[in-house]
């Protein structure tokens, strides 16, 4: 749905912006409705603060608005392979971060994405 949207040459950015913005208003329609689910859950506090900001620019500005320069000059199904692979290639990152080897399941998984990513893209 969105291939054909990016390829009328839609800017990458600007596109990322509507998503963005589309996303906050609604959760601000929720959290104005009432919606537990849109409330605090628990204190806020510095750190807690931070991490939520870097999560949000990198991966919901900075990752979207890549993927969507990528649909806007590559092929779909490229992108959407390379897309879902992102989460399995942040093992080793997560293992850094937290100082915890992922679960044996998780390697295996990982291995068994990439290398059928591998097998389509060599079709």
């Amino acid at each position: 749905m969105i291939k054909p949207l990016m390829a009328s040459g839609v800017d990458a950015v600007s596109a990322s912006a509507v998503r963005t913005s589309a996303s906050f208003l609604a959760h601000l329609a929720l959290l104005w409705a009432g919606a537990q689910v849109a409330k605090v859950q628990n204190p806020l506090d510095a750190k807690t603060l931070f991490n939520t900001w870097a999560s949000a620019a990198v991966a919901m500005a900075l990752g979207m608005t890549l993927i969507l320069q990528a649909l806007h000059t590559g092929q779909a199904n490229l992108v959407g392979i390379f897309s879902s692979l992102t989460p399995i290639l942040l093992l080793p990152l997560l293992w850094g971060v937290y100082r915890r080897r992922p679960a044996w399941g998780a390697w295996g998984g990982a291995i068994l994405a990439v290398s059928g990513a591998a097998l389509i893209l060599q079709a």
